[in-house]
């Protein structure tokens, strides 16, 4: 037995494994905010931590749209 069948054990799918801790990088990633996308907050876009925030705003500001924060949690107004 090699030391990858001791770690993930015998007929372990390598590609899945691999797959695996690719989706969990991207994920602390997205969440850590290490990505270098400028944040809405820094170039002056409303944001809102939560949808039911953004649809009461939305609600009282017809013609208004909103969207999900790119590559980050909570919603914002989208630039026209």
């Amino acid at each position: 037995m090699g030391d990858f069948e001791r770690t993930f054990g015998a007929g372990a799918n390598l590609d899945s494994i691999i797959d695996g801790y690719s989706r969990e990088y991207r994920r602390e990633q997205r969440s850590s905010g290490s990505v270098s996308k400028p944040k809405p907050t820094d170039t002056g876009v409303k944001t809102f931590p939560s949808f039911q925030e953004a649809m009461s705003w939305a609600k009282s500001n017809p013609g208004q749209t909103i969207t999900r924060i790119p590559g980050q949690e909570g919603f914002m107004v989208k630039a026209r």
